[in-house]
């Protein structure tokens, strides 16, 4: 493997491979292909890591390639389906509610999709504490649907609450498709 793949491989590895083939957590993806510190899971944004892959895919004229990466750095507009790891465990909270807590959330309404995105979603990672919650406005959908079967919950402006770990298991979650992506690419030819 030569060029910009070892480089862009390296950059990518969130699990990485040893030569005998065993997931590991160290300094090698491929065999004999060593890791630098400083492209280490924890140091390489997601983000870069997809305009570079934005660029692969451009270049070799990828369409569904291409096209998953600019979800993926802009955001899924509503008439697209998002991914199933952009689907999050939410609680509702309202202020109606007389401490302001979160309620026992209905089951039809405790999971919701990560439309935004990757950077927005590196940035709620990296400004806040990883088990904090992060609310934010229910989408209009979810809004009137809580509305029309709760609507003691609906008084004031209810909101979502996500736990900040699963955007940052988002983030792990882009990086395995990635890191997939890539490998059947090479396993393909495209240098």
């Amino acid at each position: 493997m030569q060029d910009g793949w070892v480089q862009f491989l390296r950059c990518c590895a969130g699990v990485l491979w040893a030569p005998a083939g065993r997931s590991i957590r160290s300094g090698c993806m491929l065999p004999h292909v060593h890791l630098p510190e400083q492209a280490s899971p924890m140091q390489a944004k997601m983000s870069h890591l997809l305009e570079k892959a934005l660029g692969v895919a451009t270049q070799h004229n990828l369409v569904a390639f291409k096209q998953w990466v600019e979800r993926e750095l802009d955001g899924y507009p509503p008439s697209v389906a998002i991914p199933e790891y952009r689907c999050v465990p939410v609680e509702i909270t309202s202020p109606a509610l007389a401490d302001g807590s979160c309620f026992k959330t209905p089951e039809q309404f405790a999971q919701c999709y990560v439309p935004h995105s990757m950077p927005d979603i590196e940035k709620i990672v990296a400004e806040s504490d990883p088990h904090s919650l992060r609310k934010f406005p229910l989408p209009p959908d979810m809004l009137h649907d809580l509305k029309e079967q709760y609507p003691m919950a609906c008084d004031g402006e209810p909101t979502l609450a996500v736990q900040v770990c699963a955007f940052a298991s988002i983030i792990e979650a882009v990086r395995s498709e990635l890191l997939y992506w890539c490998l059947t690419l090479r396993q393909r030819g495209i240098p």
